[in-house]
């Protein structure tokens, strides 16, 4: 795909920076992102985790969203902030899904809210709207 896309904008010059995860790349698309002029364009492809954390990176480094496209693709592990001890979690989950903290050990439920600035899915303790001693209802 990615070497599609470079295909695509040829002549224009275009950088295709490619690796098995988004943690090898960081270093490289942060470099990309301060050399390049005016007009640049973003394009990843990756599973989703990596996406998001990617689309992340190109966000905090000043892309803003009209110059990137961020296409998913596969599954593989996601990134899930713990909202009780500030853990990041790396986990295979989907939304709704209950993971164990790396951290802190709670239960943690997997929210649909996707941090801009890190790709991070929020995570909060799986139980946090029950009542203490198994009553049911909200707090």
């Amino acid at each position: 795909m990615a070497a599609g896309w470079a295909e695509a904008v040829a002549p224009t010059p275009a950088d295709l920076l490619t690796a098995a995860t988004a943690a090898e790349v960081s270093a490289s698309v942060r470099g990309a992102v301060a050399a390049a002029r005016v007009g640049m364009r973003a394009a990843v492809a990756a599973p989703a985790g990596d996406a998001l954390v990617l689309r992340g990176l190109l966000h905090e480094a000043g892309v803003e969203d009209d110059e990137m496209t961020v296409v998913p693709v596969g599954s593989g592990p996601v990134r899930i902030y713990c909202s009780h001890c500030r853990h990041t979690t790396v986990a295979v989950a989907a939304i709704g899904a209950v993971v164990p903290c790396a951290g802190c050990g709670l239960g943690l439920h997997v929210y649909y809210h996707v941090s801009r600035r890190s790709g991070h899915f929020l995570g909060f303790q799986e139980d946090a709207e029950k009542l203490p001693g198994g009553g049911g209802g909200t707090q």
